[in-house]
């Protein structure tokens, strides 16, 4: 004899047509030999786990702590002609643990434990679907500093419609309702227009920015709202001007707009690892939307405070932009972007070059060459607007010209027979000496031929590197020496590198690698002596 529990699709398959078990049920089967002595125990359970409790998953084995429990329903196959079930039957109570108490002896007041399963149910809307696996590590830090950011900018929004409407002499007796219409109207048109004409910019250069940096291009749109949002408040002080004032803020805050939608879409597709990019960015909405009425009921509840005085409503907003600013910082700094841009390649790059010749320099090659993961750069990029963010944009130079690259025919000559014709980049240095012979600045060119691929990319910057470092370590070689030993160095290592990348969970595919600026040049190689850039 054997017992054992049967879920709803088992019980299904067996059950007939007429016979339809509750949402709220459970069953126990007490099966026999031969089949025809199958029975089905039926009981009513409001908390399955005080009567299947997860700690004892053996249904033969009971507590002796457990009280009896009534049993609802025994059903056994009738021997009727006509088929159907038998409920004549007496049934034991379940052993496996207790069950609750009669519907009339419950207390009408919902436990803890019901709350708890309520509240779930209401926060699951709110997240992807098979979360936390169906998203990145970062995604729960991310959408809780993103909800605080868009809670605050909510309330800072209904502090600035508030002086708008001051500013444009709504509550004035002196202003003529028409006119004041008209100019918030105006000041909208304008605003929606230039919106356009820099969302048509953004299909150019700027767009493979977007992609490839988009937690910069998220804060820059966060300053621009805040920016624009400074704009309507301090509108009041100058009415005469209301409708240029409140126009440049309202394409600031067109422009805010656009970017951000450009930059979530990206920071959207690093958090969504199964394929479900819609689920994530509707779970965002959803998210925005219950922010933003918090948002507003808090600018309801700041308002009055403010008593309409613009130096308190500036006071106010003064608060909450910084909170703003450093909630929306946080949020990208959470995400972890598996996609190479120029500074987290270099950020990878200088790790592991550095840890390179570590390990050349230790006896019998001891120590271990590192290649960071997008987690370890994402706690170390830099990606606040108008900042440099490393150095390399002091001495590395990607896409220039021919003629600036290599200011003699002979250089080019000597840069292809040193790396050879299956490079899908030119390289080349330029180093200023001191008075004393030493080496002083070093540049570094490096342009890429039309063809270069993602992982041409990563071979061309790990050689700049490699370049760099042995320039500016030993002065007494020729440049053109050195650009040969760094070429045999970064074919040592290139297959290595990528290989870690690789396992490290970084996307190295033509699309994801992206290192050079919009005014980048590419070169085609259409003969040995011609080249057209």
């Amino acid at each position: 004899m054997r017992r054992r529990l049967v879920d709803g699709a088992t019980a299904a398959a067996i059950r007939p047509r007429c016979y339809r078990l509750s949402c709220l049920s459970r069953l126990s089967t007490h099966v026999k030999t031969p089949a025809s002595n199958l029975k089905i125990w039926e009981y009513r359970l409001s908390d399955a786990a005080s009567v299947f409790p997860t700690t004892n998953t053996d249904p033969s084995s009971s507590s002796s702590s457990s009280s009896p429990s009534t049993l609802q329903t025994l059903y056994t196959p009738s021997q009727n002609p006509k088929g159907g079930w038998d409920t004549s039957h007496s049934a034991p109570p379940l052993q496996n643990g207790p069950l609750p108490e009669p519907l009339s002896k419950r207390n009408k007041l919902p436990s803890m434990e019901t709350l708890s399963l309520q509240m779930q149910r209401v926060v699951r809307h709110f997240l992807p679907a098979g979360y936390p696996t169906s998203v990145a590590p970062g995604y729960k830090r991310y959408i809780g500093y993103c909800m605080a950011a868009n809670t605050v900018g909510s309330a800072s929004m209904v502090l600035s419609t508030q002086t708008l409407l001051l500013a444009v002499g709504v509550g004035s007796s002196a202003t003529a309702p028409m006119a004041a219409a008209i100019n918030w109207v105006m000041k909208d048109g304008i605003g929606q227009l230039g919106g356009i004409l820099f969302a048509s910019k953004l299909g150019s250069a700027a767009n493979s920015s977007i992609d490839s940096d988009p937690k910069r291009w998220r804060v820059a749109s966060s300053i621009s709202m805040d920016c624009a949002t400074w704009l309507e408040i301090l509108s009041p002080l100058f009415p005469q001007y209301f409708l240029p004032i409140a126009s440049v803020a309202n394409v600031g805050k067109n422009i805010g707009f656009l970017t951000a939608s450009a930059s979530r879409a990206a920071i959207h597709q690093a958090l969504a690892l199964k394929s479900n990019l819609g689920d994530v960015t509707a779970k965002a909405g959803s998210q925005s939307i219950l922010a933003s009425l918090a948002g507003t009921t808090l600018g309801i509840g700041i308002s009055p405070l403010l008593q309409g005085d613009v130096a308190n409503v500036a006071l106010g907003f003064a608060v909450l932009s910084v909170i703003h600013q450093y909630c929306t910082y946080n949020a990208v700094r959470s995400v972890h972007l598996r996609n190479l841009n120029r500074h987290r390649l270099n950020l990878v790059l200088e790790k592991f070059v550095e840890s390179t010749m570590t390990v050349s320099a230790e006896p019998e090659g001891q120590g271990q060459r590192i290649v960071l993961s997008p987690a370890e750069v994402a706690e170390m990029e830099k990606f606040l607007p108008f900042i440099h963010r490393d150095e390399t944009e002091q001495w590395l130079i990607i896409g220039s010209s021919l003629t600036k690259m290599f200011p003699e025919n002979s250089e080019f000559d000597h840069v292809r027979r040193f790396i050879g014709k299956k490079e899908h980049y030119l390289i080349n240095s330029l180093v200023i000496k001191e008075q004393h012979g030493s080496v002083g600045a070093v540049s570094v060119y490096l342009t890429f031929l039309k063809d270069a691929e993602g992982t041409d990319l990563i071979r061309g910057m790990l050689h700049a590197h490699i370049l760099r470092a042995m320039l500016t370590s030993s002065g007494q070689k020729q440049e053109s020496d050195l650009i040969k030993v760094s070429h045999v160095e970064m074919l040592s290592l290139v297959e290595a590198f990528v290989e870690a990348l690789e396992k490290n969970g970084w996307e190295i595919s033509t699309e994801t690698v992206q290192v050079e600026a919009g005014e980048a040049k590419r070169l085609q190689i259409q003969d040995p002596g011609l080249i057209s850039g």
